[in-house]
């Protein structure tokens, strides 16, 4: 039961931060391009392809490809370098990090701690699918 709630919180915050980047897909790309100084095509690019990734996350998750450790590495990773970025921005004053497009302002230590709760959340989660292996 705390699994399934875990594992769909987690797919949830996964899909809620694609979407919000996909219907505010114009002035998310115009944000990023001032806050990393690179061309809008090239941000909207890179944009397109993080919302993918972070819709496919939210589905792999639903449906308990977290159990396959390469998937798990995908999100590892990918919350750390969500994480390392917040710090960036964190570092050189970004008042919004950008993590739910720029619908939803959330600043830079509020994602930090964001992050770190789905850090926990994960861990827990292919923790559990260990267990559950070896049982």
């Amino acid at each position: 039961m705390m699994k399934n709630i875990l594992k769909y919180f987690l797919a949830f915050v996964f899909f809620f931060s694609g979407f919000m980047k996909l219907i505010d897909f114009r002035n998310t790309a115009y944000f990023y391009s001032t806050v990393i100084k690179l061309p809008v095509d090239a941000v909207k690019i890179m944009l397109s392809l993080l919302i993918i990734l972070e819709l496919i996350f939210a589905g792999l998750i639903s449906f308990d490809f977290i159990l396959n450790k390469t998937i798990y590495y995908l999100i590892f990773f990918s919350l750390l370098f969500f994480t390392m970025t917040s710090i960036s921005f964190m570092i050189f004053g970004t008042d919004n990090c950008g993590c739910f497009g720029t619908i939803i302002i959330d600043k830079p230590v509020i994602s930090v701690i964001k992050n770190v709760i789905l850090f926990i959340i994960l861990f827990i989660l292919r923790k559990q699918t260990i267990i559950k292996q070896y049982a």
